[in-house]
């Protein structure tokens, strides 16, 4: 039985790996557009990608990472705070490169690094917690 559930833990974290990392995909994408294309401030490039990413995110994570059904707004309102984190924090380290660097695509995978470190252990027990009966 130990190993079953260790089995069913790895599997649900490369779930989230790759949820993750389509996500990513979407967000350093929209992020290039928005600045380099369009030719917007790197910290609201960082915003709008990452508000877009985020919807991605969050359905495929609930759905298919968690496997989470939504029986009340509770997880909508902890992800929208840990979404709110998650932003501010990513619009300061973009921007803090772009202003000293001049790498705001580098400050986006270091910020990218971060919030998936913390975001995983956050919405495994606080945003999509299983129930145990």
């Amino acid at each position: 039985m130990a190993i079953n559930m260790k089995s069913v833990r790895i599997f649900t974290f490369i779930k989230y790996l790759f949820f993750g990392t389509t996500a990513f995909i979407i967000d350093f994408l929209s992020l290039y557009i928005c600045v380099s294309v369009i030719g917007i401030k790197a910290w609201l490039g960082a915003v709008i990608a990452f508000a877009i990413s985020t919807i991605y995110a969050y359905l495929t994570q609930m759905r298919y990472t968690f496997s989470h059904k939504m029986k009340n707004v509770a997880p909508v309102i902890k992800y929208a705070f840990l979404l709110f984190v998650n932003i501010c924090f990513t619009a300061v380290i973009v921007q803090l490169f772009a202003t000293f660097f001049g790498l705001y695509m580098v400050g986006k995978i270091f910020a990218t690094v971060c919030v998936t470190l913390w975001n995983f252990p956050i919405m495994k027990y606080y945003v999509f917690p299983r129930n145990i009966q």
